[in-house]
């Protein structure tokens, strides 16, 4: 008797504690653990996660580019790229940063709109990936790509590290 009197204390308690320690790690914070997985957790919409905030950040930096790009700002463009930048082109050929900023200096990227659209960005720690569809609106016609975006954050910050553009073929 006096065995099983002792044991059901200890047992108890491992229940106490093994239920506190499921508890606290169910309500881990949902944020942090989205993050560690790619956001590929489902985070309630009351609760915006450092994931989607980085998603939104993100898209907008995006919006800023590609505005500088089409307006041929050169200095904004500058500032988004990053120091070793590498894009591929639509028609197969690669570029650094300096080529790709004085072609936005030259005008050579101009348009007079532009819609993104099946945007898809996933943070993975301090690179993201961004695809979607690009459509420009030009003088001399319409123009839609498809294109992969690499960014990596640096010093707090996103920076277009690598984008291969592949346009799609009117029919």
């Amino acid at each position: 008797m006096m065995r099983q009197t002792i044991r059901f204390p200890a047992r108890l308690s491992c229940t106490i504690i093994l239920t506190l320690a499921f508890g606290f790690i169910c309500s881990y914070d949902r944020t942090a653990l989205a993050e560690n997985t790619g956001g590929n957790i489902a985070v309630p919409e009351s609760a915006p996660s450092a994931a989607n905030r980085s998603e939104k950040e993100l898209m907008e930096m995006e919006d800023k580019w590609l505005e500088a790009m089409i307006r041929g700002d050169a200095k904004v463009t500058a500032l988004l790229l990053a120091e070793d930048y590498q894009g591929m082109t639509p028609t197969g050929s690669v570029e650094d940063k300096s080529q790709f900023v004085s072609g936005v200096r030259a005008g050579d990227l101009r348009a007079d709109s532009y819609h993104q659209d099946e945007r898809y960005v996933r943070i993975l720690g301090e690179t993201a990936v961004s695809t979607g569809r690009l459509s420009l609106k030009q003088q001399d016609g319409f123009i839609q790509t498809r294109y992969t975006r690499v960014y990596v954050r640096r010093q707090g910050r996103w920076q277009l590290f690598v984008m291969q553009t592949t346009r799609i073929a009117r029919q």
